[in-house]
């Protein structure tokens, strides 16, 4: 044997069940940082992903430019794709039309396909000749194209152009919802209609130059050389801001309080390893103070003690490391399989795809946790006087030459093992209680921890829109938007087998109203009972003062208890608006008025004056528009008011198995019933398909996440009763042979858990509101205006989660003490 060090493996071999927990705490925190980082990962690579399927995998562009500033663009080396783009009729009204339908015309060079995979060509060649065109399948589902075939395009200056199907491209879902049709068209053809649109050279031809850049390039840094290169203004360059914040490139303020929340995050994911495998060491370095005490003994110096442990804390490493990612990267791709089932969105996504930003996060982090976890349990070591060894193990780290603390349990205010409990919790006097401060530290992490991710859900459900429960799959609306659509229509669709609900709205525009002598108008719509149900849940609750206005009120949306204590109230408000004692006002769009609950509006109907009392206040609708007065009311109330009972929309939920031919045959029997120039047809399948998915992969990682953390947290905590109670074992066995019973150490052992848990609890609620207030803020308050709300869910998982987890690790210990005799409990190692 050259050194100490030398005896590593031995002590290894032989206390290898006494590192057992260490090695877990070690494979838990590797775990967690691996499982975090990947799930990130996978978030991060969906969702630019859908920004590449929705907005295009471009990164900049450029308006207002000359083609020879765009080849200077195209030739710099960070450059990876570049394409002019043009369009006409992105709004889908300026009258270009093919076959009386709406059509976007675009005008594209053949790279840009590679930045649109919507735009992929499914069948057929890119346009190459004059005229040639590429158009959306649903343009050849409806008017039964094949490629050769000619079609004609209405200008809105009122030429007619001839085009030559080339090839088809792919659905959209914005031109499904608008029932419109695509036209793409090569650079030349589209010049040649804006030189005629009077879009001409000097106009730029209506287009825009894209660029898409090298992902590991600095792209603001070429944009700004780009800027000064060709003298562009700052109005003249374009940031597609939502691919840029996924590759973390993005100026954007919100993108950068993003990261910055996410290095937080980490970093406390970084101080709960810590603590959990610094408690462990603390634990494992207790039950073997006479080792060290026998090392000191034959010669081996503190700094010899103190690198004894820290080298057998990294060889753990070895083994707890790759245990650690294995683990952390097979919930990764469980999730991933997950995602693949859930929606058709992710098919592509493979399950078994490696992230090795999580590997490598996981193992930098692992290893550099464990070397600040072992510097304290280091110096306790190197700390152990040679006496120990002749003094044996008594359950603590001071040396035996040590001044004797006189400071005993106080028995004045509970029993003899509680209060031993509580005193052996809080450092047994001895000083400063790190250890308690170190167990404690680590339940408040946990808590801390799970508050701080908790508000990413809230946060994802204003990034990510979730499909509202009214969301229609189709919908029928009345080309004027008139009260038009028979409810003998809305009846025989209701009939189709592939229809699930069928639910109808009427609209009258602009109604004159006056409220507190205040002129002005409203948008009064009506709700069938499905609507009536859904807008429940959206009835807020007010705190506002007597007299007081919307506007001015603050309002709360119930939470989960909230909604038990008012849900009579809201029951009662629903029941009166069917009965049509009142109408509903829709908070945010009071529009000229200032309308609160009680409020009496005056509307002008007919040539009569019909006044309603707003009975309730909802929090949103699918159906509202900016700067009008959103006034809602039963079906018969809105029959007797107006004198219309036709419908201006009728939306359908679709079931699962429908087919496209299934939304043909409903599209015949709509314009064979009202006339295929009365209405409009909307088809969101697609884009409540983008919605389902993105929003089922955003709540997945999301409570991945806070199920991970739950889970470490729960065997974190009864890794350390477990570990403390066995760095205890001998002295609960002098306990037994003075007289004390089995159940009054137990009770020991629970007071001394519930000490660490309940103050770790108190401490981790007080750091870990605030800091939850404080994301909550900076993620969703100054993004969407939301305000911030107690988080009493996530409050109550995490404190039920510590409560089994207590209980738990009562459990285990208390049944080793019960089975093992005095004389064995003494002779404990």
């Amino acid at each position: 044997m050259k050194s100490w060090l030398d005896l590593i493996p031995l002590s290894e071999r032989v206390h290898r069940k006494q590192s057992r927990m260490t090695r877990i705490c070690i494979v838990l925190a590797v775990a967690l940082v691996m499982t975090i980082f990947g799930m990130a990962d996978m978030e991060i690579r969906n969702q630019i992903r859908q920004a590449r399927m929705s907005d295009g995998g471009w990164h900049a562009s450029f308006r207002e430019i000359t083609p020879e500033q765009a080849a200077l663009i195209a030739a710099r080396p960070q450059v990876t794709a570049a394409s002019w783009y043009g369009i006409y009729n992105y709004g889908l009204d300026e009258h270009w039309c093919i076959d009386e339908v709406e059509t976007s015309v675009i005008g594209t060079e053949e790279t840009l396909i590679e930045m649109f995979p919507t735009a992929e060509i499914l069948e057929g060649t890119f346009p190459e000749k004059e005229n040639e065109a590429v158009f959306s399948e649903n343009t050849r589902q409806r008017l039964g194209l094949s490629i050769g075939d000619q079609v004609t395009l209405d200008t809105p200056w009122g030429e007619r152009v001839s085009l030559t199907v080339s090839g088809f491209c792919g659905q959209f879902s914005q031109l499904n919802r608008q029932d419109a049709f695509g036209v793409f068209l090569n650079m030349d053809s589209f010049r040649r209609l804006a030189e005629a649109a009077g879009d001409g050279e000097e106009a730029y031809w209506n287009s825009v130059y894209m660029v898409a850049f090298s992902p590991f390039c600095n792209i603001q840094k070429n944009l700004d050389e780009i800027r000064q290169q060709l003298s562009l203004r700052e109005e003249q360059v374009s940031e597609n801001i939502k691919m840029l914040g996924l590759i973390g490139q993005s100026s954007d303020s919100y993108m950068i309080r993003l990261m910055q929340t996410g290095i937080v995050l980490a970093i406390l994911v970084m101080i709960f390893g810590v603590l959990m495998i610094t408690g462990s060491l603390n634990s494992n370095i207790a039950q073997r103070t006479e080792f060290f005490g026998m090392l000191r003994c034959l010669g081996a110096t503190r700094p010899q003690i103190s690198r004894f442990v820290r080298r057998e804390a990294l060889r753990w490493c070895r083994t707890a490391v790759p245990a650690g990612l294995l683990t952390g990267m097979a919930v990764v791709w469980a999730l991933c399989a997950v995602l693949k089932l859930m929606s058709s969105l992710f098919a592509e996504m493979p399950v078994f795809s490696i992230s090795w930003i999580g590997i490598a996060a996981g193992a930098v982090v692992g290893v550099l946790t464990v070397l600040l976890a072992s510097r304290t349990p280091a110096k306790k070591a190197a700390a152990v006087s040679p006496l120990t060894a002749v003094s044996g193990n008594a359950g603590t780290l001071f040396p035996a030459d040590a001044p004797v603390q006189r400071k005993a349990a106080d028995t004045r205010h509970c029993s003899v093992e509680i209060a031993l409990g509580i005193h052996h919790a809080l450092g047994s006097g001895k000083g400063f209680p790190k250890n308690f401060l170190l167990l404690a530290g680590s339940y408040a992490l946990s808590v801390i921890l799970f508050l701080s991710f908790s508000v990413l859900p809230d946060m994802g459900k204003h990034a990510v829109n979730p499909l509202d429960p009214a969301a229609p799959d189709l919908s029928i609306i009345s080309a004027e938007n008139t009260c038009s659509l028979s409810r003998q229509l809305a009846d025989r669709l209701a009939e189709e087998e592939a229809v699930k609900r069928v639910y109808g709205r009427s609209f009258a525009y602009d109604v004159p109203a006056s409220w507190e002598g205040t002129q002005g108008s409203v948008c009064l719509f009506s709700y069938e009972e499905n609507q009536l149900q859904w807008a429940q849940d959206d009835l807020l609750v007010p705190s506002k003062k007597a007299g007081e206005s919307v506007k001015a009120a603050r309002f709360t949306k119930a939470s989960h208890f909230m909604k038990a204590a008012h849900f009579t109230k809201a029951s009662q408000v629903m029941d009166a608006v069917r009965q049509g004692e009142g109408v509903l006002v829709v908070y945010g769009y009071e529009g000229e008025f200032d309308l609160a609950e009680g409020d009496v509006i005056s509307l002008q109907l007919s040539g009569e004056t019909r006044e309603v009392t707003v009975l309730g206040v909802l929090s949103d609708t699918p159906y509202t528009t900016e700067g009008e007065t959103q006034v809602i009311c039963s079906e018969e109330l809105f029959s007797e008011l107006t004198g219309m009972e036709e419908y201006t929309v009728i939306d359908m939920q679709l079931k699962r198995n429908a087919s496209d031919e299934d939304v043909q045959r409903i599209r015949a029997i709509v314009e064979e019933t009202e006339g295929a120039g009365a209405v409009a047809f909307s088809d969101r399948r697609l884009s409540n398909s983008e919605a389902v998915g993105a929003w089922y992969s955003l709540m997945l990682i999301v409570y991945g996440f806070l199920a991970v953390i739950a889970l470490i947290s729960l065997v974190h905590i009864i890794n350390s009763t477990d570990m403390g109670v066995s760095a205890r074992l001998r002295e609960y066995g002098r306990m037994r042979a003075v007289g004390m019973t089995v159940d009054q150490l137990v009770k020991m052992v629970a007071a001394e858990t519930l000490t660490c848990s309940l103050t770790g609890v108190l401490a981790g609620c007080a750091a870990g509101l605030p800091l939850n207030w404080l994301l909550y803020e900076s993620l969703v308050t100054a993004q969407w205006g939301a305000a911030w709300y107690f988080p009493v869910i996530p409050l109550l998982v995490i404190l039920a989660v510590t409560a089994l987890s207590v209980l738990l690790a009562i459990y285990g210990p208390a049944r080793r003490i019960r089975t093992l005799s005095v004389t064995e409990t003494i002779g404990a190692q």
